[in-house]
C-alpha cells in the first residue's frame, strides 16, 4: 500500500484544504508522476558501489633493450568496500614479456590483465612490473593505457577508470644497441 500523499501535492474538486474535503481527490499528472517516482524512491534499495580510480605510472629502465618499469595502482573512493578489480594495461608499442606480476600477458593483443582483490574505502593496491618492447629502427612515441575493465561492486563513475602514460623511443642506434637509455616516458 502507497504511503499517503503530502497534503502539497493533494488538491481536491472544490479547491478546499484538507480539512474541509468532502469530495474525492483530485491528483494532477505532475502530482501522480512525482507521487510515483518519490514513493518508488523510498522503497527502493540503494545500489552497491565503489568507485575505483586508476593510475598509471611508467619510467624507463637502464637496461640496453627498450624497457619501463610500470607502476599499476587503484584507489577505492567509496561509498563501499571494493570485493574485486580487473585493470588491462594496453601497450602502445609491441609488448614483451613482463616480471614480475600476477598479470597474465597477452601477447597478440599487446595487453596485460591485472586482477585486484578486496580493498577498503580509501585504500590502495599496487601493482609493480618490468616490460619490454620489440621495437627499433627511427625515433617514435606510444601510449600506454590502463583502464579498469570490471569490479565488483559496480563503479558508478567511469571518469576515473582509465590513465595513459606517453613514452618516446629515440631510435636503436644500430646493432648492437648502443648502452644508453633509447626509451623515455
Amino acid at each position: 500500500m502507497a504511503a499517503p500523499l503530502p497534503e502539497a501535492i493533494l488538491g481536491s474538486s472544490s479547491g478546499r484544504g484538507a480539512a474541509e474535503r468532502k469530495g474525492p481527490t483530485v491528483l494532477t499528472t505532475a502530482a501522480l508522476l512525482a507521487a510515483t517516482l518519490l514513493g518508488a524512491a523510498a522503497t527502493a534499495p540503494l545500489p552497491v558501489a565503489a568507485d575505483i580510480s586508476v593510475d598509471l605510472a611508467v619510467t624507463s629502465t637502464t637496461y640496453l633493450l627498450p624497457g619501463a618499469n610500470f607502476e599499476l595502482s587503484i584507489t577505492n573512493q567509496g561509498p563501499e568496500p571494493l570485493t574485486s578489480a580487473t585493470v588491462v594495461v594496453r601497450f602502445g608499442a609491441d609488448g614483451g614479456p613482463t616480471f614480475p606480476t600476477p598479470c597474465a600477458f597477452d601477447s597478440a593483443a599487446d595487453t596485460l590483465t591485472c586482477p585486484f582483490g578486496a580493498l577498503p574505502v580509501g585504500g590502495t593496491a599496487k601493482i609493480s612490473f618490468t616490460a619490454y618492447f620489440a621495437i627499433g629502427g627511427p625515433p617514435m612515441h606510444f601510449t600506454n593505457t590502463a583502464t579498469r575493465t570490471a569490479s565488483t561492486p559496480l563503479d558508478p563513475d567511469s571518469a576515473n577508470d582509465s590513465d595513459s602514460v606517453r613514452c618516446d623511443y629515440i631510435g636503436s642506434g644500430g646493432f648492437p644497441p648502443p648502452a644508453v637509455r633509447t626509451l623515455y616516458c
